[in-house]
């Protein structure tokens, strides 16, 4: 349905904006879940602690929303998020999921965030913290990945009711135009669904084991070749079948395993790695690889 991504300075108030979008959600008769450090339980004191910690942490939470990131209900991920560059892989999971998208920036001045996590039993360590609001990169509107957002200024005493109903809005794609309680109403774009691309779409595969079946297709074609060559040992195997639906291979040579190999290796590589080349299924991998047999052996 939707991904919504709330960004901000440590201790600017995310947490409780999560939290009443998730209520105004479920309102809706939606689920909503909201992905955070907490719901994957980790402590604040750790989870950037280092660059090692920080590197997990955000690979823990891209994870979480991958799982999560469906078109049965709103997932929220409640984060810093403060670097562009892993705001823009959260943007290609909603768009391979073909989901609605947008982003809420949560505005604190740094003052403010220190002294709300002083104030909390489970702070930022001093270090951390001055360290993640001196790195923390602000959100843009004019990159796709980073729109439509939608900004609370939590320091000018700026009321969170109009961005939380445009936010919900966008991602559920409510009638408009939105009521103004406590001050006025941002304007909310006409959202679509973003559309897969090539670059964000998995290629479909006819069965969960079919890495494991190419690979034995391939294996089959070189058993193939090698029984021919030892049926005619010193001299070229000449035209070696594999039977229906695959064309015969002309040899004029004897090849050794070790070339076949060689050749087997490159075009597994090839039909593996390239989306546009992926054989869906184990008999045109078995096809596919007699013809770059046959393409290789012509040019060696």
């Amino acid at each position: 349905m939707a991904l919504v991504i709330i960004c901000g300075q440590p201790a600017s108030g995310k947490s409780t904006f999560a939290e009443d979008l998730r209520k105004q959600v479920e309102q809706h008769g939606k689920e909503c879940r909201v992905i955070s450090e907490d719901s994957l339980g980790i402590p604040r004191d750790q989870a950037y602690r280092d660059a090692t910690a920080e590197k997990q942490t955000r690979g823990q939470l891209k994870s979480e929303v991958e799982r999560s990131t469906t078109k049965q209900h709103v997932t929220v991920l409640d984060s810093i998020n403060g670097i562009k560059g892993f705001r823009y892989e959260l943007y290609c999971i909603a768009r391979g999921a073909g989901v609605r998208y947008c982003m809420v920036h949560v505005d604190a001045s740094a003052e403010l965030c220190r002294r709300r996590n002083g104030a909390r039993a489970d702070s930022y360590p001093g270090d951390v913290l001055e360290d993640l609001l001196g790195r923390f990169e602000r959100p843009d509107s004019k990159f796709r990945w980073e729109a439509p957002l939608f900004t609370l200024r939590v320091n000018s005493g700026e009321a969170a009711q109009p961005a939380l109903q445009a936010t919900l809005a966008c991602a559920l794609d409510l009638a408009r135009p939105l009521p103004a309680d406590g001050g006025d109403a941002i304007p909310v774009p006409q959202t679509a669904p973003l559309k897969p691309t090539i670059a964000t779409t998995n290629a479909k595969l006819s069965s969960t084991n079919l890495l494991h079946e190419i690979d034995q297709a391939t294996q089959t074609v070189m058993e193939a070749v090698a029984k021919a060559q030892e049926l005619r040992p010193g001299s070229s195997a000449g035209v070696v079948e594999f039977g229906p639906g695959v064309p015969a291979l002309r040899l004029d040579r004897a090849v050794p395993i070790v070339e076949l190999r060689r050749h087997r290796r490159a075009f597994l590589r090839l039909v593996t790695n390239l989306s546009m080349t992926r054989a869906p299924d184990a008999a045109t991998a078995r096809r596919m690889f007699v013809d770059f047999l046959a393409s290789q052996l012509a040019h060696a």
